[in-house]
């Protein structure tokens, strides 16, 4: 199974093999303390959301959670 990485619903990079490795690319995109990346499978169902909050993701799996950390951070969106 491949996974890609997302940024504002667009494709950043396909056809990685790993999720491990897919979640170490994602930080590579991020630009600022308030990007959020999804990373998705090869049936473009969402595997994980992280947000960065300025030196690593905190990812999860459940979008719910996700809308929690968005939330209780206002000050970052």
């Amino acid at each position: 199974m491949g996974y890609s990485i997302f940024k504002h619903g667009s494709p950043l990079q396909t056809d990685i093999q790993d999720l491990d490795q897919a979640k170490h690319l994602a930080l590579h995109f991020a630009t600022s303390m308030s990007e959020w990346i999804e990373i998705r499978d090869s049936e473009n169902g969402t595997v994980t959301i992280g947000y960065f909050d300025g030196s690593r993701f905190h990812w999860s799996k459940d979008k719910a959670q996700t809308e929690a950390w968005k939330s209780s951070l206002p000050w970052l969106f």
